[in-house]
């Protein structure tokens, strides 16, 4: 863990779910005391229990871990890019949140798109469907970190999705497991904030949908189009209520 591997359009870093926790700590500390430098919303996420549900590792080893990784110097001070990397993945204007299911494992893409960059959070759970829905019976002790660039953000999402699918729901469709034709399961929400000192006047925008998808000759390229619609309503809501608001 804490290697950098090689994306034609990402960066990507994996580091254990417990460096990744002691990252966004670490950057909490720092942004504390700066404007909408708050994350306590985003340090009680489903993420973050996650991870404080794994078992303890070694302070130290972790440490090496985050030192490896680049995310803190030798003084074991966080780098200003990876404060960067948190703010913008717990606070940017406009996000996304990708699930992607199959009848063993769900993976969880959270990104964050601000000023050009994006930043994506991904974690791997694995799961069991049954007659009360599904289970989480495992959470796996590492996190993907990927940096991009913000018109690069559906590569951080497609990765996880099978090269060629059919769509066999239409949006706005709910889907609470794979059928037997289904192979995966696609949940998509992208999502627009304000800035908190005008979160009275505008009450936010949220796009969701579901897809289920059977691998084929249906291309993903369409869920590509979906995808950046989405991204562009929220940019849009956002830029209206700065009008508004000006």
């Amino acid at each position: 863990m804490g290697e950098s591997r090689t994306d034609p359009a990402l960066n990507i870093f994996e580091i254990s779910g417990l460096a990744w926790a002691s990252t966004v700590h670490k950057a909490a500390e720092v942004l504390a005391n700066e404007a909408d430098g708050d994350l306590s919303a985003y340090r009680e996420s489903a993420q973050a229990e996650a991870s404080r549900q794994l078992d303890a590792e070694d302070p130290q080893a972790m440490e090496a871990e985050l030192r490896r990784a680049g995310i803190v110097d030798g003084q074991g001070a966080i780098t200003r890019q990876w404060v960067l990397a948190v703010w913008i993945a717990a606070s940017a204007p406009v996000k996304a949140a990708a699930v992607v299911q199959t009848q063993e494992l769900s993976v969880h893409t959270e990104i964050g798109l601000a000023g050009g960059r994006g930043v994506g959070i991904t974690y791997y759970r694995r799961i069991r469907h049954g007659v009360d829905g599904v289970a989480v019976t495992e959470v796996r002790n590492a996190v993907e970190v990927s940096f991009f660039r913000e018109e690069d953000a559906w590569a951080a999402i497609r990765r996880h999705l099978p090269a060629a699918a059919e769509r066999l729901a239409a949006p706005d469709t709910v889907i609470e497991e794979t059928g037997p034709v289904a192979t995966h399961a696609f949940h998509l929400e992208v999502s627009a904030a304000v800035p908190a000192a005008d979160q009275g006047h505008h009450s936010g925008h949220l796009s969701r949908d579901a897809w289920a998808l059977a691998e084929r000759s249906y291309s993903i390229a369409d869920l590509s189009r979906e995808f950046a619609w989405r991204v562009l309503g929220a940019r849009e809501y956002l830029a209206s209520a700065a009008e508004k608001a000006a």
